[in-house]
């Protein structure tokens, strides 16, 4: 594939992830994972940011973990210190799948427990539970709601592998 192909591509993709038909821009990263090219990566890291449909943010993920690994980490790393508390949720999810030792450094506890994060996801999934009609009395039932017990488990998760690999314990010894 030429540069210029791949850069019409990359346009193609970024147009393709902003219509705002979930299920085209579900395909469109399916696609992109499905064919990796250098010039999607930046275009995948950008649309994490902002992409509020949690099975489009998953598909993007998968997308950028099918992608050659240098680049991405190139792309994610500074995601970590991003202002938007979604582009750094996705990023620590996205390097949590890629699972390369090399950056455990730069995930630091302040970033897992990342409280701008979890209240975020906390408050949309009250706000969106069946029965609660905005007011924050939900069920809890809202997949809103699972994925963030699931991230608080990956969270739990991804603090013992930094720990192990500082050789560290809980509680600081």
């Amino acid at each position: 594939m030429t540069h210029t192909t791949s850069q019409q591509n990359a346009a193609a993709l970024r147009a393709a992830l902003e219509t705002p038909d979930a299920s085209h821009r579900l395909q469109a990263a399916l696609s992109a994972g499905i064919r990796p090219d250098p010039e999607f990566i930046d275009v995948l890291v950008a649309r994490c940011a902002v992409e509020p449909d949690f099975f489009v943010r998953d598909m993007l993920t998968w997308a950028l973990v099918r992608q050659d690994r240098a680049p991405t980490l190139e792309a994610l790393l500074p995601q970590l210190a991003s202002d938007v508390a979604q582009a750094r949720s996705q990023a620590l999810h996205t390097l949590s799948k890629i699972a390369d030792p090399a950056i455990w450094g730069a995930i630091t506890p302040a970033l897992i427990g990342d409280a701008d994060d979890e209240g975020r996801c906390g408050r949309l999934a009250d706000r969106d539970s069946p029965g609660s009609a905005g007011t924050g009395g939900g069920t809890g039932g809202s997949p809103r709601r699972r994925a963030g017990s699931w991230r608080s488990r990956n969270a739990t998760q991804a603090q013992s592998r930094v720990r192990r690999a500082r050789g560290t314990r809980p509680g600081g010894g």
